[in-house]
């Protein structure tokens, strides 16, 4: 297909910018820059997908969720050799300034693709980008029979792959996911997570005062897998510490507490609001704490974070007991690393992360999210948080349901074997060999009835993904296009 009917002009002439070589993938990827596909969002982008597939020969068998199953036969002689499934999922973090219709503003900046003003879907487009290569260049290299599985919603929980149908939707033996950030290392285990609710009804009544608006902001902040062994600083934690050490010395009763926006991020900024008598010792005595707060993580927190505060319309206060309560249930949700991989150097094992708090009225909302490599583990966090619950005397709602398991490590494997022969033989070194502690669909998928279907993970070099700083480096997504392809032809043998 030609890129002037994927894409406007001028991706036309960002297009013949990046290397020629491998202008298939950057075709393929700039043509999803163009179509508008959040998570939650993605049924218009999917048909054009679906479509483009077609047109190039593949057979589609979308599922009821909206994901999507595409399948190439084998060259002839091939047809033996045992199916792979290569998977990425077309749902992107949407975060930034777009162009009109959801348009990625595109441009190329030493070395890299980016934006500027907003994600460009690198995460994970440049998996769809190569699944669409290879089925464009199918005629060119040989192939056993070969699956593209295109899934939806990864970014706000793996939905799409858990809602995946069992046996026989796929039939592959083996699956390559593309969707890990960081070019020479291979991923062959993750972990699962699961959601945990605090809620609780507030109990109100008069208490003189004014009322005071307090907010913390400007912390670093970052992912809860990937990023929650740097000791980077919650807002959350961090506001509840200056009240609870404020309230030791001045009286002052919370009337509410907000902050984070997302499961899977570490909460930036956090606003509370509280009733005060003696207003100028309090925001003096918050200040003071807040300084030494954060001269304990200067090291770390380098946007320097601010407190603020602003007097505010009267509002009703707390019970000096439910006051009380949620100040100390913040403090006692823990939020870091459980414990280190035992074997895999470097991996956490088991996390927590308090994520998102809020009140709507007098409900408070507080989302955990914990996370652990080990399936064994998962029983443990899920104790430990009703214990919390029956101690504080708030309700605990734990959807088990939506539990993703983890994938658990094989650090051998037939997939892991073949994917390791053609990076040697493509750049004459080992790939580094470890787990994550963040979600791949791999384990989620393997969970849906294929416990028995090998995988690994690889991709390209991401940088800021999920910020309007997001960037791909060009070299690496040449590699990882010429990666897949070497695997794929591997597996053949």
């Amino acid at each position: 297909m030609e890129a002037s009917a994927l894409m406007r002009p001028y991706k036309v002439e960002l297009l013949k910018q990046l290397p020629q070589d491998y202008s298939l993938i950057f075709k393929w990827f700039i043509a999803l820059t163009e179509l508008n596909r959040p998570s939650y969002h993605t049924k218009e982008a999917m048909a054009t997908v679906i479509e483009w597939f077609k047109k190039m020969g593949a057979t589609a068998e979308p599922d009821t969720y909206g994901n999507c199953l595409f399948t190439i036969p084998a060259t002839p002689g091939k047809e033996n050799v045992p199916s792979l499934v290569i998977q990425g999922h077309l749902d992107i973090v949407a975060v930034g300034k777009f162009e009109e219709g959801g348009k990625v503003p595109l441009k190329i900046e030493n070395g890299y693709l980016t934006s500027g003003v907003s994600t460009i879907g690198s995460d994970d487009g440049i998996a769809v980008a190569v699944m669409l290569a290879l089925c464009e260049d199918k005629d060119k290299f040989e192939h056993g029979p070969l699956e593209f599985l295109v899934t939806v919603d990864e970014e706000v929980g793996l939905y799409g792959a858990t809602k995946l149908p069992g046996p026989p939707y796929i039939k592959s033996r083996a699956l390559l996911n593309i969707d890990s950030e960081e070019w020479d290392t291979f991923y062959t285990s993750c972990a699962g997570g699961i959601n945990m609710f605090y809620e609780y009804d507030v109990h109100r009544d008069e208490y003189a005062g004014k009322t005071l608006k307090v907010a913390v902001t400007d912390f670093v902040s970052g992912h809860t897998g990937l990023m929650i062994n740097e000791g980077r600083a919650n807002a959350v934690k961090w506001m509840v510490r200056l009240l609870q050490e404020t309230k030791n010395t001045i009286p002052f009763r919370l009337v509410d507490i907000a902050g984070g926006d997302k499961h899977n991020a570490i909460p930036e900024s956090c606003v509370a609001h509280v009733v005060v008598e003696n207003v100028d010792a309090f925001k003096a005595k918050m200040t003071e704490l807040h300084q030494a707060a954060y001269n304990e993580y200067k090291a770390i927190e380098k946007k320097n974070p601010k407190i603020n505060f602003e007097e505010v319309e009267a509002k009703k206060a707390m019970t000096e007991a439910d006051s009380t309560k949620i100040l100390d249930l913040i403090t006692t949700l823990y939020h870091g690393v459980w414990m280190m991989h035992p074997e895999i150097k470097g991996l956490v094992n088991t996390s927590q992360s308090v994520s998102v708090t809020k009140f709507d009225g007098d409900h408070l909302f507080i989302n955990v999210f914990a996370r652990t490599n080990e399936v064994t583990q998962m029983e443990f966090l899920i104790n430990t948080a009703e214990a919390v619950g029956r101690m504080a005397g708030v309700t605990v709602r734990i959807p088990k349901d939506e539990m993703v398991k983890p994938w658990p490590a094989a650090l051998t494997s037939r997939i892991t074997d073949s994917s390791v022969s053609a990076f040697e033989k493509l750049y004459g070194k080992k790939p580094n060999i470890t787990g994550i502690h963040a979600g791949l669909e791999c384990g989620a998928i393997q969970n849906q009835g294929y416990p028995d279907l090998e995988a690994i993970s690889f991709g390209p070099e991401i940088h800021g993904a999920h910020t309007v700083n997001e960037e791909a480096e060009i070299a690496s997504c040449c590699k990882c296009y010429q990666l897949a392809l070497e695997i794929v032809k591997e597996w053949a043998k």
